[in-house]
This record gives structure tokens, sequence and C-alpha cells, in this order.
């Protein structure tokens, strides 16, 4: 009868080790890349610079000997501040135009900050020479979602940042988010694209995703350990108060 009660005691323990076991996740599936790099490897930047775009935010600012003709077209720039980025940004229209004062409308679609600057300093010349022009994106934000530790929209102070960067924003992946299902949204001549990028590839460097635009939407899916995960605590639940009833049982028969 002993013997009898003591293998059914070890059909729950043995039970419980076996889902407790079932609901680890591998080491590979936590890893960012699938292979170790025999050695250096050098992938083409999909992206060197950023480039202005319809609906763009610039804070532009101008420098000048003259400060009372500078502060015309500085005035906004006195407002600076994350929490006033309407008021201090010149908004880029949906063909690709700005309207600076006295200048009128500048088309800075498809110019770097850099040839943007240089472009308004040219047209500035007529009212005021030897000017340097400043020229920033200031709507840089990135929405976070899934499993990752801080889910929510960030700010990047770069004019640009990799999918690597901007999940250790959010504080990286859960150890239950899945590195080879990543969702990347992503709104761009008036289309929603939705699309499917893994982390653990190197070839990711070299693509279209490596880099993300303003706006972008990452979501990171969970890996199907954490449904597992989920399953395991309630029956390890059960199990434990079938253990323990065993255990009773099996003490009140020791006593008779």
């Amino acid at each position: 009868m002993k013997h009898f009660i003591n293998c059914r005691l070890c059909i729950p323990v043995i039970l419980f080790l076996f889902l407790a076991f079932a609901g680890c996740i591998p080491q590979k599936q936590l890893v960012y890349f699938d292979r170790k790099f025999d050695s250096v490897e050098v992938h083409k930047s999909p992206r060197s610079e950023r480039i202005i775009a319809p609906y763009d935010q610039l804070y532009i600012k101008v420098i000048s000997i003259d400060e009372k003709a500078t502060r015309i077209f500085n005035d906004n720039a006195t407002l600076w501040g994350q929490t006033q980025v309407d008021l201090v940004s010149y908004n880029v229209d949906s063909e690709g135009n700005i309207n600076f004062p006295f200048v009128g409308k500048i088309y800075l679609k498809g110019f770097t900050t850099r040839e943007a600057s240089m472009r308004i300093e040219n047209l500035l010349a007529n009212y005021l020479p030897n000017t340097a022009v400043i020229v920033k994106f200031v709507n840089n934000q990135v929405t976070i979602l899934g499993e990752v530790e801080r889910q929510g929209t960030y700010t990047y102070t770069d004019e640009k940042i990799n999918i690597y960067k901007a999940l250790a924003l959010a504080g990286g992946i859960s150890r239950y988010g899945d590195r080879k299902k990543v969702v990347i949204v992503r709104e761009t001549g008036g289309e929603v694209i939705y699309r499917y990028v893994n982390l653990t590839s190197k070839d990711l460097a070299s693509g279209d995703y490596y880099f993300l635009y303003p706006n972008d939407v990452i979501i990171v899916e969970p890996l199907r350990a954490k449904s597992t995960s989920y399953q395991n605590t309630t029956i390890s639940t059960l199990l434990s108060a079938i253990t323990t009833l065993i255990a009773v049982l099996y003490f009140a028969i020791s006593v008779k």
C-alpha cells in the first residue's frame, strides 16, 4: 500500500518537472543573431543620410552678425522646447515646400538638412548677407509596442535611428519577445505598409527597414513559449494542490 502511495506521489512531481522544462525558452531564441561571425562583415547602409519629405517638421535657425535683422527670421526659435515643437518648426507641405519669412515658398523635398541649409543661405543672401543657417528635424518619434520592457512613444535626437537602437529606448525585447517576428508599420505615400523583419538576420542591415522613419510603429510579437508558460502556471497550481492532497493522504495512512 505504501509503495502504491509513493508511486502516486511521484506522478505529479514528474509532471510538474516536465512542464517546467517545457516552458523554458531555448537560448537560441533569445539571441539577436542566428550565427556567429567568423570575421568582420561589412554591410552597406541603405540610408546614408535622411532626406526631407512631405509632412516633415524642420527647426530652422538663422545666424548673422546683424542680430536685429536675424531676429525677424528667428522669432519662433526663442520658443524652442520639446513640448512646443509645433510652434518652433516649419511644416513641409504635401508638395515638399516650406513657407519661410520674406523668401516665401522654398522647395526642400529630397534635400538633406545640410543641402537645405545651403539652399536657404543662398536665398537669404538677397536680404541678409553672410548668414549661416541651421536645419534640424524635430519630428523624430517612434512607437514601440508588444513584448518589450517599456511600451510607448519615444523621441530621438539623431537624424536617423536603426531598429536596434530604437528597441533599446524601450528597454529591449522581453524574454518572451520573438526576435524573428517583429512588425514595422510605416505610413508612406498615402499607404500603410506592414513588414515583418528578422532581428537575428545579418541581412537586415542592408535592407530598407534597418533604419526607421519618423512615426514608424514597431510591434514585437510574443513567442509561443509565453502562451505555454501561462498554461503551465495554471497546471502547476493544480498539480501542486494534488500533490499536497496526496501527501496528506499518505501521512494519514502512515499514522494508521
